[in-house]
């Protein structure tokens, strides 16, 4: 099991989905983990398996004046956003517009 730590530090309520896979473009061992996160709340998700482990994509819905957004990322390969998700034990959510990331890394 992998542990991570997501933290929303903009002013929207987060509805945070993430969907954890095998690393691989294949679809067939994925699973997805839904959370609310309050501005300024942290939480911790305990994720994966030895199969499946890799967080693949990571949404973020939230309402801005009776407008619904969601901004889904997903990783193709290797890239920042990849070690972002995956190798860090942190991830805070700095803004959502435009859409921006920091970690422990």
């Amino acid at each position: 099991m992998n542990l991570k730590t997501f933290h929303n530090q903009t002013t929207n309520p987060l509805v945070i989905t993430v969907t954890v896979g095998n690393g691989l473009a294949s679809a067939t061992t994925e699973v997805t983990h839904q959370f609310p996160l309050a501005p300024g709340e942290q939480s911790r998700l305990e994720y994966g398996s030895l199969q499946c482990c890799f967080i693949n994509t990571i949404s973020l819905g939230y309402t801005h004046e009776n407008v619904h957004y969601l901004n889904t990322l997903k990783t193709t390969g290797p890239s920042e956003l990849s070690r972002m998700l995956n190798e860090g034990n942190y991830l805070s959510i700095v803004s959502v517009e435009p859409l921006k990331f920091e970690s422990d890394l």
